[in-house]
Parts: C-alpha cells; sequence; structure tokens
C-alpha cells in the first residue's frame, strides 16, 4: 500500500473511532441526565400535589364550616320569629318557611322542624289539624314515664317521611338530649352525634345528625344557665342526612369518586377514628378499595360550637410513579434519544468496520 494510502486509513480509522467513542460518551451523558430529569420531575410533581392536596384539603374544611354556621343562622331567624310571635299554628309555620326563603338556602336538610317542651298535665292536648295531611292527633311518643316530654308539632315539607316525625319525643333519645342541653344552657346552634333519623328509610340508609337552636320565652332574662332554663320553651331543629349534606357542600365531588388519582374523604364523629363512627365516606359505594402505602393523608379537625368533626383525606400517589403522567413523558422521550444515540453509534462502528475491511483490501 502506497504511503499515501496507510496515512488515509489511519486518519479514516482514527476519525471514526473518536466518532464512535463521542456518540457512545453522548449518549451516556443523555441517559444519565433523562434518569435525572426523570427524578426530578416525579419530586416536582410529589412537592406540588402536597401543596394541592393540602390546599384542597384547607378548603373543604372552610366550605363545610361556613355551611354549618350559615345554616345556624338561618335556624336562628326561626327561633326570632317564634319568640317575637304570640302564638304560632301549623299554617304560620308553613307560610314562614316559605317565604322566608330558607328552602333556598338550605342543602341536604330533611325539614325545618319546632319542638316544644311539654307540661306533663298536657301530654294529651297536642293536636296537629289538617284535612290535607290527615293528621288529627299527634300523641307523644315513644310512650314511657319520663322527667321532660318535648314533642316535634310542626316540620316542614310535610312530605311522608317527615309526617313520622311528628310527635317524637326528641328529648328522649340520650344522643339528641345532649345537642339540646348544650344549646338550651349556652344559647347557640348545636349538632347531634351520628344518629339515626326517625325519617330514615332502609333504601341507602345513611347516617343523620341534627342541627338544634333554642326557643326562650319573649321578654325572659337569658344572661345565664340558669336563666336560660328557666325561659326555655322549646327549640328550632333541621335534620341532615350526611349524604345529601355533603353532596351540595362538596358540590362535583358526588358520591360515586371512583377516580383513584381524586381525594378520597372521610368524617368521623368526634375524633374517634372508627368504623363506627363514620359520618360521611365519599367512596362508600365502592367495592374495590386497596391499601396502598403510597398515600398521602391528612386529618383536619372542624369544630363547631364544641362539637368536632374529624375530616380525613387521602389520595394515592399512584399517578407519579416512574410509569404513568409526565414522569413517564420525560422518561420515554429521555430513553429514546439515548436509544437514537446508541443507534448512530451502532451505525459508526458499522462503517468503521467496514472500512476498515476495504483499508485492509
Amino acid at each position: 500500500m502506497k504511503p499515501d494510502n496507510l496515512k488515509f486509513h489511519d486518519f479514516f480509522l482514527k476519525t471514526s473511532l473518536r466518532n464512535v467513542s463521542l456518540s457512545i460518551a453522548i449518549s451516556g451523558i443523555v441517559l444519565i441526565l433523562t434518569i435525572s430529569a426523570t427524578i426530578y420531575t416525579k419530586r416536582y410533581l410529589e412537592t406540588q400535589a402536597k401543596y394541592e392536596f393540602e390546599r384542597v384539603c384547607n378548603e373543604i374544611k372552610t366550605k363545610i364550616y361556613s355551611r354549618l354556621y350559615t345554616q345556624s343562622l338561618l335556624l336562628q331567624s326561626c327561633s326570632s320569629y317564634i319568640s317575637a310571635s304570640d302564638s304560632i299554628t301549623r299554617d304560620d309555620w308553613k307560610f314562614f318557611i316559605e317565604n322566608s326563603m330558607v328552602f333556598q338556602n338550605m342543602f341536604g336538610y330533611q325539614g325545618i322542624a319546632y319542638n316544644v317542651i311539654i307540661p306533663k298535665r298536657q301530654l294529651k292536648q297536642p293536636e296537629i289539624n289538617s284535612s290535607k295531611e290527615k293528621v288529627t292527633n299527634c300523641p307523644v311518643y315513644p310512650d314511657e314515664e319520663r322527667d321532660t316530654y318535648t314533642s316535634i308539632i310542626y316540620i316542614e315539607p310535610l312530605s311522608k317521611e317527615n309526617l313520622r316525625a311528628i310527635g317524637y319525643d326528641t328529648y328522649s333519645e340520650p344522643i339528641r338530649r345532649r345537642a339540646m342541653e348544650y344549646a338550651r344552657d349556652f344559647n347557640l346552634s348545636a349538632l347531634t352525634g351520628k344518629l339515626t333519623l326517625v325519617q330514615e328509610n332502609q333504601v341507602n340508609k345513611q347516617a343523620g345528625i341534627i342541627m338544634y337552636t333554642p326557643v326562650y320565652k319573649r321578654n325572659m332574662p337569658i344572661n345565664n344557665v340558669k336563666e336560660r332554663r328557666t325561659a326555655i320553651i322549646g327549640w328550632v331543629s333541621c335534620p341532615y342526612r350526611m349524604d345529601g349534606l355533603m353532596m351540595n357542600i362538596l358540590g362535583p365531588w358526588g358520591l360515586d369518586n371512583n377516580n383513584s388519582n381524586k381525594i378520597h374523604l372521610v368524617i368521623y364523629d368526634n375524633d374517634s377514628i372508627s368504623s363506627g363512627s363514620i359520618l360521611y365516606d365519599s367512596r362508600k359505594n365502592e367495592t374495590d378499595i386497596h391499601d396502598d402505602i403510597s398515600i398521602q393523608i391528612r386529618l383536619n379537625p372542624v369544630l363547631f360550637n364544641e362539637k368536632s368533626w374529624t375530616l380525613k383525606f387521602s389520595q394515592s400517589k399512584e399517578q407519579y410513579s416512574y410509569f404513568k403522567g409526565k414522569v413517564l413523558v420525560v422518561l420515554i422521550c429521555g430513553s429514546v434519544v439515548s436509544l437514537l444515540l446508541l443507534g448512530l453509534s451502532f451505525i459508526l462502528f458499522t462503517i468503521h468496520r467496514r472500512a476498515r475491511q476495504i483499508a485492509d483490501n
């Protein structure tokens, strides 16, 4: 081989080897950068998701408290109406409720009721006269001996379910009585613990709560607990089915939140985190729920006039794994570029080998 040909041969071989090495090095660097970018993207998305998760949790907590507070104001207006009246009939109660736009401002409720305290000597006197509902007599029940008697004498709307509540002595049941006593003693709206409403049926059975607001006799002092206990004549109450209440508060969340990436909300009565104290579960209709160790959980308490709920929020981090969403896009794009560079290295290596064979020949 001529000297000029040998020089060209050596130069070509060195250039080809240098190109192959450079391609492999670049491919390796791109692969390292891809791995780093994937890890960074995953951590960034998790951080952003954590902030968003906390923001949503706080927003929902605020919405729940605001709704309870708003509805307590509406019940206080009902209480003021009764206190300001010398006497009210069922028609008066119906007219007031319908014309005060209460129905347009209260959500998830079963009705608005007036519970009165009945002296023992007057137990047989409470009556509801209405030919439309065919209710002519309203005995107090349950029929058993006790010191204090109360009765639901008015409730609107007077639906078939609410008719079952007429005459019910709410003070006879411990959970209701505790809320009624607290409302009476402190002149505040009070929530009961978890209970089953009298209006509840066996179809789509769910937990219930009741909000009570005291009604005091007009022109009587209510400056302390003793005076309030003397002046009390009854309570305005509003029963809620929890699923209906929360559906209206949460809006687009609904009850069938089957998207695993969405936030799962469970509300517990007081601070007891147990199945028996669940008031509401946004995924209670789901049958396929698995425990996931990669889950973020947040507990937010809601305190309304000394009544506490515990909101448990949880969300799966599955969507931020290395094989989903934006993380997967970064991983795929970087891997494709790295493979293309490896392919280029292979092509250069093949060219180099063939060129060497030609040069040898």
